[in-house]
């Protein structure tokens, strides 16, 4: 996060709301010794760190306990996900193309050394991907990705629908997108929480996606199901990592 963007998002929420935000980032201070001290017992699946436990992450309305990889800055949902690509391309006889939006440091690292990966990744910042570009206008050609990952960048856009759509336009026919987004509680049975604007104190998400999510992915031309990570990680491997039973949603354009 660049640091005048959170200059600007500290003068939206407040003084107090940030010292106590900056007073529980502090306790991360005393895991690291834990770490060194007591035995291993959580694992990282992005970068293999191994330890006693996780790093808390800090929000300005929440705090997750043992959530963030001290190595490779990890979160649960990214553990999962980076098992269920191992397993993903471990099934596959040929070299995928792959677009990874935004992509995260430790699923990064393990994806451009695949050798049935040829791997690209986008975003908007001046971070190093292949290709800076707009998610909902980008620069490639027709059908020419086997598989495009996004992972919590949707609820960053003012307007999904374009990115689902561009999304659809980029895969292959039978190619899949897998999509992650925040969830609203009890999402299954409640609409898309709609902001209306970037909201500082939830990372400057538009919105909390609910039971309408399958339709906007179906309204870009994709058939959608979703695949949670209790459905391919047993309880002793989500303890391991961490990864709670977040949600996948996969988008397919037809053959």
């Amino acid at each position: 996060m660049g640091l005048h963007r959170e200059i600007r998002r500290i003068r939206k929420i407040g003084g107090a709301t940030v010292a106590r935000y900056y007073a529980r980032q502090f306790g991360n201070a005393f895991i690291h010794p834990l770490n060194l001290v007591r035995p291993a017992r959580c694992e990282c699946s992005c970068c293999g760190w191994r330890g006693a436990r996780f790093l808390n992450y800090v929000g300005y309305d929440e705090t997750l306990r043992n959530y963030v990889c001290p190595r490779c800055g990890s979160h649960a949902r990214h553990r999962g996900l980076a098992i269920f690509l191992r397993r993903l391309f471990g099934a596959q006889g040929r070299v995928l193309r792959v677009l990874h939006f935004a992509p995260e440091r430790g699923i990064a690292a393990s994806l451009s050394a695949h050798p049935r990966v040829n791997y690209v990744t986008l975003d908007m910042a001046r971070h190093a991907v292949s290709v800076r570009g707009d998610i909902g206008a980008m620069p490639f050609l027709d059908a020419v990705f086997d598989l495009i990952i996004c992972c919590h960048v949707l609820e960053h856009l003012s307007e999904d629908g374009r990115a689902l759509a561009e999304i659809a336009r980029t895969l292959r026919p039978g190619a899949q997108a897998l999509i992650m987004v925040p969830m609203v509680a009890d999402w299954e049975t409640r609409a898309t929480l709609e902001f209306g604007a970037p909201q500082p104190r939830l990372s400057d998400h538009w919105r909390l996606y609910g039971n309408d999510l399958p339709q906007r992915i179906a309204a870009a031309g994709l058939t959608c199901t979703s695949i949670r990570f209790s459905s391919f990680l047993t309880r002793e491997e989500r303890d391991i990592y961490q990864s709670g039973d977040d949600i996948i949603f996969v988008g397919a354009r037809p053959s």
